[in-house]
């Protein structure tokens, strides 16, 4: 009886070692990602933004002339498909955020 409450003790002992390992970096990496998120949104797109604003005020003063509104048309192309490549790239980090944490779920349910 004694040898089986000292085997489920140092079990519970590995399982919570081994749930601290786990679980000791996870909110550096949570922290990582959000911090690349927010690079991304602060820096990136807000300069995406600001440009095409400008470009929309450049296209809303060219109303009588349709050839500049047409090179402004394609010079808007740019921001908003390098703002559709910043999207995809948070849905990268996104999904390995949830790569992380389920990786880490698995490790602990399988250790349990």
């Amino acid at each position: 009886m004694q040898n089986q409450a000292a085997v489920e003790a140092l079990y519970s002992a590995t399982f919570v070692e081994d749930y601290l390992d786990y679980v000791e970096n996870v909110p550096d990496d949570l922290q990582r990602h959000h911090s690349r998120l927010r690079e991304l949104d602060m820096s990136q797109h807000q300069e995406l933004l600001t440009e095409l604003d400008n470009l929309v005020s450049q296209f809303e003063a060219e109303k009588d002339d349709p050839a500049a509104q047409r090179k402004l048309l394609v010079k808007m192309q740019l921001p908003l498909i390098a703002s559709q490549d910043i999207g995809d790239d948070k849905i990268q980090i996104v999904q390995s955020l949830t790569d992380t944490i389920e990786n880490k779920t698995r490790q602990l349910e399988h250790d349990s």
